[in-house]
């Protein structure tokens, strides 16, 4: 009678146990699905910081060849060019030509910013607010200059005949264009890389 009695609660405890055994699997269902999710949302983090890195870097370089436009217009000896207002309006419709224009020219290194950016991880030294612009300003003038070389030789002239005048000032926009670019970018990774830290505890 005792081992009976013994037995009836082992029995009851099995029992209870045997539906949370059961459940197990289903728990462990679920953990694929939160990975897609949190992986979808690192996607979709990622095409707005890349986004708006572009966006940001176009902005500046507008700003940065309105300005100097504005100053070489003032240099031209044209009395209807006095007006400040007028010269800003004038230099920033050819700076937005001079944007489109020149589009063929830094799209190519507008992909390898895009490589750079989606295989690189948030938490990598390249991504540091100090390391990154500065990088960007020395790539930007980097992409100016070998743009113009390639350009040159596949016209049939040679390097000699660039016009080293024009490309130092040119340097200054490309500079601000990589410099914004890559400061907009490593701002968007750093903030990407403190949402991950919670995850990853």
């Amino acid at each position: 009678m005792k081992a009976t009695n013994v037995q009836r609660p082992v029995m009851r405890l099995a029992l209870r146990s045997r539906p949370n055994v059961l459940q197990m699997p289903k728990t462990g269902c679920a953990y694929p699905s939160v990975n897609r999710t949190d992986n979808n949302d690192k996607l979709a983090n990622q095409i707005v910081g890349v986004t708006s890195a572009l966006v940001i870097g176009l902005f500046a370089l507008w700003v940065s060849l309105t300005i100097l436009g504005s100053i070489g217009l003032g240099n031209l000896d044209n009395e209807a060019l006095h007006s400040l207002s007028l010269r800003i309006v004038i230099a920033s419709g050819i700076a937005m030509v001079l944007c489109i224009v020149a589009l063929p020219f830094y799209l190519p290194w507008v992909l390898a910013f895009f490589a750079a950016y989606f295989f690189i991880p948030s938490r990598s030294a390249l991504w540091k607010p100090l390391a990154c612009p500065i990088a960007g300003v020395l790539v930007g003038m980097l992409a100016l200059w070998t743009d113009a070389m390639i350009y040159t030789l596949s016209t049939g002239e040679s390097v000699s005949s660039l016009n080293i005048s024009l490309l130092e000032v040119a340097t200054i926009p490309a500079a601000v264009l990589g410099g914004a670019i890559c400061f907009a970018a490593a701002a968007s990774a750093v903030r990407d890389a403190r949402k991950s830290v919670p995850a990853s505890k």
